[in-house]
């Protein structure tokens, strides 16, 4: 992966960056923008330019995921593009291995006296033993974190998401699983994830589920170098294994 000048200088002298994506298989995008500074464009964050690049069937779709995760206005929109259709079974197996007792998540219309938390309403689950649904919003970051990403995963058929710090929220004992799940849900719906960490227990976490041809890798990205170093499934088993630094 490179940072390159794709535009030129305009009249005010900045140059407008991208990340250029190559490899086998294609990618599905070949540069995404980037801020002169290095950083998403500000058009990457905004929930208009989702909603027409997710309904736009000339442009693969695309959505980012920073570490605050989505709001539940936001996840609630996309949840009505997958209601009622397969893809709400990735959402309930994501919640149910943080909570084995769940047995269904709704959206509701409003959050109602259910909302819990800033931006957190919306989702209501249905637990063994409970007669009362039981609030998304009150059950914990790694609980909204993982319905995040699976909900947004539904999202990018044919695409690419982008993921901050992959592992908020979420107990070390738990990594293995959600990479599993990532790892699955992409190779059904023809999505890239990129996702950055900074935790240990994730990369190892996810040299667990590294196979030969599984298409993973790890990018370490170095202060001052133009190019991340990679490093292949076999090279994060083997980092896994003996302990090595690879972030």
């Amino acid at each position: 992966m490179d940072q390159v000048a794709l535009f030129g200088s305009d009249k005010s002298g900045s140059r407008p960056l991208a990340l250029a994506v190559t490899g086998n298989p294609k990618p599905a995008l070949a540069a995404i923008p980037l801020t002169q500074s290095g950083g998403l464009t500000s058009d990457a964050l905004n929930l208009l330019t989702r909603r027409v690049s997710l309904r736009s069937r000339d442009v693969a779709p695309v959505l980012f995921l920073t570490a605050e995760s989505f709001s539940g206005e936001e996840l609630v929109e996309m949840w009505n593009v997958i209601a009622l259709t397969v893809a709400e079974g990735l959402v309930l197996k994501a919640l149910q291995f943080l909570d084995h007792g769940i047995e269904r998540i709704a959206a509701q219309a409003s959050s109602g006296p259910y909302y819990f938390g800033e931006g957190r309403g919306g989702f209501i689950v249905k637990r063994a033993g409970l007669d009362q649904p039981v609030p998304i919003g009150s059950m914990g970051d790694g609980m909204w974190r993982m319905m995040a990403m699976a909900i947004a995963i539904t999202q990018c058929r044919g695409g690419v998401l982008l993921v901050d710090e992959i592992d908020t929220g979420l107990h070390y004992s738990v990594m293995s699983q959600m990479w599993d799940l990532m790892y699955s849900a992409a190779q059904d719906l023809d999505v890239q994830i990129f996702a950055t960490t900074h935790s240990y227990d994730c990369v190892y976490s996810l040299a667990q589920i590294c196979e030969p041809k599984r298409s993973v890798t790890v990018q370490r990205i170095e202060a001052g170098k133009g190019r991340a170093v990679p490093y292949d499934e076999e090279e994060i088993t083997v980092a896994a294994s003996r302990d090595i630094e690879v972030r």
